[in-house]
């Protein structure tokens, strides 16, 4: 793992201790913007889509090692079935929605900031890999018009 990769590793972890931090030491509002049932869905469907963005992983490099840090590994293939079908990004999409999920079932406004702020580092960290998988991939560029980057594309 190289030095920018274990930065962006580490703001990672930042993003999620400060996530936690939050949810533990803020007071839910008294008046949530929705209910607890559809955060409690955002946070199991965080899991299913990290489960399907393994499988695709291992249908193509037949391994469910799935690296951390930004930097492709060229050894591999690149991943574009599966969930990879329609998001370049599922785990980060994951993470999303499971961070988000956790906002809205405690019921935090605060938290839902926080939410927006590890959607634009996120968002940064993906454009910092893609630019590494350009390099990486030549049919990436093709792959990248016909897929969302954290969100899912749902037409083509």
């Amino acid at each position: 793992m190289t030095k920018v990769d274990r930065l962006w590793v580490l703001g990672q972890w930042t993003f999620l201790a400060g996530f936690i931090l939050v949810l533990i030491l803020v007071s839910p509002s008294h008046d949530p913007l929705l209910p607890a049932w559809f955060g409690i869905i955002l946070c199991v469907l965080g899991p299913i889509i990290v489960a399907f963005a393994v499988r695709s992983h291992r249908a193509i490099n037949h391994s469910v090692r799935v690296k951390v840090g930004p930097s492709p590994d060229p050894e591999k293939k690149l991943v574009d079935c599966g969930i990879y079908t329609r998001v370049r990004h599922p785990m980060y999409f994951a993470a999303i929605l499971l961070l988000l999920g956790a906002a809205v079932w405690r019921g935090s406004f605060v938290a839902l900031g926080y939410v927006g702020l590890a959607v634009v580092f996120l968002y940064f960290k993906a454009s910092y890999e893609e630019r590494l998988l350009l390099q990486t991939y030549s049919d990436y560029p093709a792959y990248m018009k016909r897929t969302g980057r954290l969100l899912p594309r749902l037409w083509r």
